[in-house]
């Protein structure tokens, strides 16, 4: 069956979700790794998407259309650069910064990137001089995120960009993931913008989320799970995304920062679920009442639970190609907590 879209493209996605956020200074992503914390509100992004789109429609001798490697791990000004590519009317290619320089290479070569972003923390000064070395030799533009503005202009050419929403089409490739599934070697995979608004609009409306959600996640953003539901899918609602690497301290995180809807492969809700099912058995030995309740009304042990870890308005979200371990999800399910399997649909 086939789905009316909301959106045209990604472009007229951007710029109606934000029009139905209130405030440019909510906080529309933030990141919290080991060795970086950053904020960025929707003003801010809107700002540095739009300046760094219009340098490359008009300083970077780019074209609509051609391809831009962007390879860097989850930060703040990844945001920047991923949006300004789309709004340029440009196609990111989404490289895993695991990745060594010659795959980086393999990839930029078999879709004919014409640029190369590089995140300044990616692998060794020798890996990054081995690319810079590489653009250079084939002329290719690299430019390095560094954690500052992108482009020295002072304002967006909003006519410039207006042109470009206007001629980029649904059917048109919106983003090239380089990916293998499970196993093997990376290949690149196009996706319409189509492909993707399908994507989220089944998102939202499968866990009902708006404005007032908080997401967070620990999703890489080079992956379609990562980016579809850890980085569209909150801006498209007007919601905050948080972002963490900081595994260890996930149910601090959901509790500290007021997460409403956690997204996560299967492997963290095992681990999760494993340390709910130990405190809840920790407390059956040392209590008959929880043990009874437990048994016969696990929904109220829950709910005891979950104010306990100040988890109460948390929905946890799982990508449904994963396999769950039957007993994590009944686990979570029998004490009232909310699970979703799956992210939308990619029919169109």
């Amino acid at each position: 069956m086939e789905m009316a879209l909301t959106y045209r493209n990604l472009i007229e996605l951007f710029y109606q979700s934000l029009a139905k956020v209130t405030r440019g200074d909510k906080i529309c992503v933030e990141v919290i790794r080991a060795d970086r914390h950053e904020t960025l509100t929707f003003a801010q992004l809107r700002a540095g998407a739009e300046v760094f789109a219009t340098s490359l429609l008009v300083e970077s001798g780019l074209s609509r259309g051609d391809k831009i490697a962007l390879v860097s791990r989850n930060r703040a000004d990844w945001d920047i650069a991923f949006w300004g590519i789309v709004l340029a009317g440009m196609i990111p290619v989404l490289i895993d910064p695991e990745r060594g320089p010659q795959g980086v290479i393999s990839h930029m070569q078999a879709t004919d990137s014409r640029c190369l972003i590089l995140a300044d923390d990616y692998t060794e000064e020798e890996a990054r001089r081995e690319l810079a070395d590489f653009c250079d030799a084939q002329q290719l533009r690299i430019l390095i995120l560094v954690g500052t503005p992108l482009s020295d202009l002072d304002s967006p050419n909003h006519d410039a960009l207006d042109a470009v929403r206007l001629q980029t089409d649904s059917q048109d490739t919106a983003v090239i993931l380089c990916t293998s599934g499970t196993t093997g070697d990376p290949r690149e995979v196009e996706l319409t913008h189509a492909n993707l608004i399908a994507n989220l609009q089944g998102s939202i409306r499968k866990v009902d989320l708006t404005e007032a959600d908080v997401l967070g996640h620990i999703l890489p953003p080079h992956h379609s799970f990562g980016m579809t539901v850890g980085k569209l899918l909150a801006l498209a609602a007007g919601a905050t995304n948080v972002y963490t690497n900081k595994y260890r301290e996930v149910a601090d995180l959901i509790r500290d920062r007021r997460i409403t809807i956690f997204i996560a492969i299967p492997a963290l809700y095992t681990t999760l679920a494993k340390k709910l099912e130990d405190g809840i058995e920790k407390q059956k030995k040392q209590s008959r009442l929880v043990a009874l309740l437990d048994r016969f009304a696990p929904g109220c042990v829950g709910r005891r639970l979950r104010r306990k870890l100040g988890w109460t308005n948390v929905r946890f979200f799982l990508s449904g190609a994963a396999p769950m371990p039957r007993w994590v999800l009944e686990s979570l399910w029998r004490r009232g907590f909310k699970m979703f399997e799956g992210y939308g649909t990619t029919e169109n």
